[in-house]
């Protein structure tokens, strides 16, 4: 069994994807505009729920950017990691002369192998790369739910490279649904059905299951494993556009 650490990471402000950029997944991130430090930074970022190794939480006890931390070991006997990409052509009709669509392409894995061998992939026409990338996550887990019995208390992680999806989740959906589902600038959450199915179906289940989002860099090189699957999630998006370039006639990218 894998040890890993649990708890409350809080961030100085200066390194505003200090968490993202390790690779370490977290339930809810909230900035705290409230806080003054003896440098003059303005404010801090809380990561809930953060789920880490303990060579990780080392490298936190001795980095400079991070002002608090709360954290616990745990035994994590099941991992379940989900990636997700979308894809898109012609996004938001940038020529009008052309048809739009937009894709997704997921995958389930558990310790670094895919659990679920069928393609998880499709697309729409009119579809934003937006709705590709929700569309993603959610079909991942969906399949996740249709094939496998998930025991309580599973850790499933979402990895995407999309901070639409990942700034959502854990970010903004409080917000939203506080404020009737209105953003900040008191109108309606774009893809509004989308995130209320994620949210109905997914969030706030921690008595279940406990789900994670990690953000991780798209179109590295692939050297690591989640940049493995996520180029692995980019190239099934664009096969699904070439599929359905083709069936328009029109030259594949």
């Amino acid at each position: 069994m894998e040890k890993m650490v649990e708890g409350l990471v809080v961030v100085k402000a200066a390194p505003i994807n200090y968490i993202e950029e390790m690779g370490i997944p977290y339930k809810k991130k909230t900035i705290n505009y409230k806080v003054k430090y003896d440098d003059g930074k303005l404010k801090d970022i809380q990561y809930e729920g953060c789920l880490i190794t303990k060579e990780q939480a080392l490298h936190l006890d001795v980095c400079g950017y991070v002002h608090h931390t709360d954290l616990k070991l745990k035994k994590i006997e099941e991992r379940i990691i989900l990636y997700s990409d979308g894809g898109s052509f012609n996004n938001g009709n940038k020529n009008p002369d052309l048809p739009t669509f937009g894709s997704y392409a997921s995958f389930i894995t558990m310790d670094g192998e895919l659990i679920h061998e069928e393609p998880i992939v499709g697309g729409e026409e009119e579809w934003t790369n937006n709705i590709g990338e929700l569309t993603g996550a959610i079909k991942a887990l969906d399949t996740l739910f249709e094939y496998f019995d998930i025991e309580k208390g599973t850790e499933i992680t979402l990895i995407t490279d999309s901070q639409y999806v990942t700034k959502g989740i854990s970010e903004y959906m409080h917000g939203w649904k506080k404020n009737k589902w209105k953003n900040n600038q008191k109108k309606v959450v774009a893809n509004l059905e989308l995130w209320k199915y994620l949210d109905s179906h997914y969030l706030g289940r921690d008595d279940e299951f406990n789900l994670r989002v990690q953000w991780t860099r798209g179109h590295t090189d692939g050297s690591d494993i989640h940049s493995k699957f996520n180029q692995m999630c980019d190239d099934g998006c664009g096969e699904v556009i070439n599929e359905w370039l083709e069936s328009k006639g029109l030259p594949t990218r």
